[in-house]
């Protein structure tokens, strides 16, 4: 973030969101709660769903992975961390 601060730029980080192993799932929220408790607003995950479509990337318990990360944006969109048409797009994802 200091970086950010002497570039008068915002920060941005990408949470890993594929090869995550069995058990250590929650570490996508604590992961994204860290870099948004650091003053990081942009947030992303790659990939989508946890890589459940690709083979090789795919985390052990997709489901559960994108789960967390999903959790983690509801959690902190109360704090203004994102519009409510993205907040509704990741919802019609979890119906799906």
């Amino acid at each position: 973030m200091e970086l950010c601060a002497k570039y008068d730029k915002e920060g941005q980080i990408l949470i890993q969101n594929h090869c995550i192993k069995e058990g250590r799932a929650q570490e996508v929220e604590i992961a994204f709660k860290a870099a948004y408790d650091c003053g990081i607003k942009n947030i992303f995950a790659w990939a989508y769903k946890s890589c459940e479509y690709m083979s090789v990337l795919r985390s052990d318990r997709c489901d559960i992975a994108w789960s967390y990360f999903v959790k983690a944006i509801q959690d902190t969109a109360d704090k203004k961390f994102i519009a409510n048409k993205l907040l509704e797009r990741v919802r019609k994802t979890l119906r799906e």
